[in-house]
């Protein structure tokens, strides 16, 4: 008896020990990272499941694809997307190619698709209907032939054209190509219709304003047989916008970003005014920040989720946007496509954030094909659906950041590359001429001058740039400081920078500077150190005359740096140096208005009430609130607010700016407003009491004297405004100073 007792005790002591073994190393190893997928096990996953809706949702009968299913349930509706089957041709292509379903079975679902579209499905002068029924082709619910819809459906058709080589695919692709009257679309206008309704006409909406249309006007002056002319490309408008260091043509809902650009391989390539790629980067990146900067405001951003673009919704289908939206429009709503669709653009912040919705959420938004389309933490709330044009920009954009295997084959049709010749593309290799200068630099605290090439290094530190030198082993220290970095160019640098004017670019250093490149002075960003503002946040670009650099030989660029307190020193990227043309393309063009000189949609100064010494560029003015501009005055006080308020920004305007005529550019105020200039006035809109006159919806346009400017000193825009019901300030953008266009 007791034996039996005693191997019982053994017994339990070994599997508490188990269990206490096994508790230490679930703390110390959770699951989650025991047990993690791959980056490319989680890519690869993502991609293969979202490509089963596309197999799974054809009808059989005719080769069309669901708008949309349940992730959760079988779900048999009747209604095709055209769209949703332009993705599927593609999605179709990369299932074969990785061996998801034999290239047999994806040529006979194509030629099906195909032929049913060619000869069944309804449309208008080779535009197809945006909604049809999935068995008979025939137009649904009234719907609108739709051009981009048709269009993305050919960007589908052409990547199995160029991928199968197969003639009956190719037959039946240019038939449905050269069957489509792009003059007609046009309307008699110089841009083309959203669409056309038989019982009432032409839409009246045109593609006239930046979004996913770039595709459609490629695929249009391409044409064969009714081709628009190039002049159309030129015609809609690039409105730019900035959102705190991003600055980008501006469309809000991420997925006018992603669409062209899951066929058209815009890298290293720009017009005569943008690199869209680089664009979409921008747009990318302030959409996520703009989700990390209401944080405080909805759940689902604090748990790290971003992506604002079109989808379902707690109460329907929208489309949400990143800035300039108003924050009316934000319910914590994200979507896993939008984050997908940007892999190519901000790689790693995505892939962070698919992880995150995988590991976390998937009990509650993965099914059988995926992600469902959205969720919304504040509201609990998850998608049940899935939308085919959704998982479509999922599954392409995925291929492209793994292989390029959509881009490589849409752009081995030859007239969409003769097309972006045509328009005015160029070949931007926008990282050749540019040295990077991240990496250790040498350090030394005090203000002693440190400008000569050949002192002794001996007793300075390294330290890794860009970083606050607290960061670096300098903590608690505030006052002087030197940084040093040589380089030499390359012959091949040699060639292009002696043909072109050279600047440096650096990202941000915290406070003051004073920048000298072989001992010379080329710029700095230097005040009165006993003012309480700074120029920590703001971006250093200095031109470097040609004959300071020794192209055959070594160059030192030493900058000394002053920081007030908190952190110190050249703490933001990019360090570059390099041709001013590439290290400055950006998507700067205004249109109507003007070429943006310096952006100004940042965090001003602002108070209630009114005071006209509040105008004086003396004025101190260190303890106003600051809230970011362009938005309601209301958002930084009092919701009931109604009266006077007043602006202030502190900005240096460089001395090469002197050539250029400049107009200080501000896209609304409500309701009136006076603007001043280190206390002089550049000008009025509206009418303040008691002659009180609005004009909360009209763009302002003062133009910037001369006389009044104080070149690569301290300036102060001053606004007195006049709100006299609801929302009230500078709810508008763009905010900037602009050099007027002829």
């Amino acid at each position: 008896m007791r034996s039996i007792f005693s191997q019982a005790r053994s017994f339990l002591n070994r599997i508490t020990s188990l269990f206490l073994f096994s508790f230490i190393l679930s703390i110390l190893f959770p699951p989650t990272l025991l047990f993690a997928l791959s980056e490319e096990e989680l890519l690869d996953l993502i991609e293969k499941t979202s490509v089963r809706f596309f197999i799974d949702e054809m009808e059989p009968s005719s080769g069309l694809i669901r708008d949309r299913v349940n992730n959760f349930t079988k779900d048999k509706n009747n209604t095709a997307s055209i769209a949703s089957s332009g993705f599927g041709l593609t999605s179709l292509c990369i299932a074969a190619e990785r061996g998801w379903i034999s290239k047999h079975r994806s040529k006979k679902l194509i030629l099906k698709s195909l032929n049913f579209f060619l000869k069944r499905v309804e449309h208008a002068n080779g535009f197809f209907y945006h909604f049809v029924d999935i068995k008979t082709g025939k137009r649904l619910d009234n719907c609108e032939a739709s051009s981009i819809d048709t269009a993305l459906f050919l960007a589908g058709a052409i990547v199995a054209k160029n991928y199968f080589k197969d003639k009956r695919i190719s037959n039946l692709v240019d038939a449905i190509y050269d069957r489509v009257n792009w003059q007609w679309m046009l309307n008699s206008k110089d841009t083309i219709s959203m669409g056309y309704i038989p019982e009432s006409g032409f839409l009246k909406a045109h593609w006239n304003h930046y979004s996913e249309h770039m595709l459609l006007y490629i695929l249009a002056i391409g044409s064969r047989t009714y081709p628009i002319s190039t002049d159309c490309w030129h015609t809609w408008e690039r409105p730019v916008y900035s959102y705190g260091e991003f600055e980008y043509i501006n469309c809000s809902p991420l997925f006018t970003h992603q669409y062209s650009h899951a066929w058209v391989d815009f890298r290293d390539k720009h017009d005569d005014y943008a690199d869209y790629f680089e664009n979409s980067i921008q747009a990318t990146m302030s959409n996520r920040q703009f989700c990390m900067d209401i944080q405080d405001r909805f759940k689902t951003f604090r748990r790290g989720l971003w992506g604002l673009t079109a989808c379902d919704g707690p109460y329907g289908y929208k489309a949400y946007g990143g800035p300039p939206v108003g924050l009316s429009d934000i319910d914590g709503t994200v979507a896993p496509s939008a984050v997908c669709g940007s892999i190519v653009f901000a790689p790693r912040e995505c892939i962070e954030t698919l992880r995150l919705m995988y590991e976390d959420y998937k009990d509650k938004l993965w099914g059988r094909y995926g992600f469902s389309d959205s969720l919304n933490l504040d509201n609990d709330w998850y998608a049940s659906d899935v939308i085919g044009i959704d998982q479509g920009i999922s599954v392409l954009m995925i291929e492209n950041y793994r292989s390029d295997f959509v881009w490589k084959y849409f752009m081995r049709e030859k007239n969409i590359i003769d097309t972006l010749i045509k328009v005015g593309f160029r070949y931007h290799p926008k990282e050749a001429h540019i040295v990077d200068l991240k990496g250790k630099w040498n350090f030394k605290r005090g203000n002693k001058a440190n400008l000569s090439g050949d002192i002794s290094l001996s007793d300075w530190a390294k330290v890794e740039v860009p970083s606050t030198w607290e960061k670096e082993g300098f903590k608690g220290y505030d006052g002087y400081a030197w940084y040093r970095v040589e380089f030499e160019p390359s012959p091949q640098l040699r060639f292009a920078w002696q043909r072109s004017k050279i600047a440096l670019l650096i990202g941000g250093i915290d406070d003051f500077d004073s920048t000298y490149i072989n001992g010379k002075l080329v710029g700095n960003f230097y005040s009165r150190i006993n003012r309480w503002f700074s120029y920590w946040d703001k971006r250093r670009f200095y031109i470097i005359p040609n004959s300071l650099i020794n192209f055959n030989g070594k160059n030192v660029i030493a900058i000394r740096v002053f920081d007030k307190g908190g952190n110190g020193g050249i703490w933001k990227g990019p360090v570059k140096i390099g041709p001013v043309e590439e290290l400055n393309f950006r998507p700067l063009y205004v249109k109507p208005n003007g070429y943006m000189l310096y952006s100004l949609e940042a965090k001003w100064l602002c108070n209630l009430g009114d005071d006209i010494m509040w105008k004086d560029i003396d004025f101190n003015d260190r303890n106003w609130k600051k809230i970011f501009v362009p938005g309601e005055i209301e958002k930084g006080f009092s919701k009931d607010y109604d009266g006077f308020f007043w602006y202030r920004f502190h900005i240096r305007i460089p001395g090469d700016l002197k050539d250029k005529k400049k107009f200080l550019y501000i896209g609304a105020i409500d309701d009136a407003d006076e603007v001043y200039l280190n206390g002089e006035l550049l000008g009025k809109t509206g009418l303040f009491p008691p002659d009180f006159k609005t004009a909360y919806n009209k763009e302002r346009k003062y133009l910037l004297k001369e006389d009044k400017i104080q070149y690569n000193n301290d300036n102060v825009i001053a606004i007195r405004g006049f709100d006299i019901i609801k929302e009230g300030g500078i709810t508008k953008g763009p905010i900037s100073i602009i050099e007027e266009v002829e």
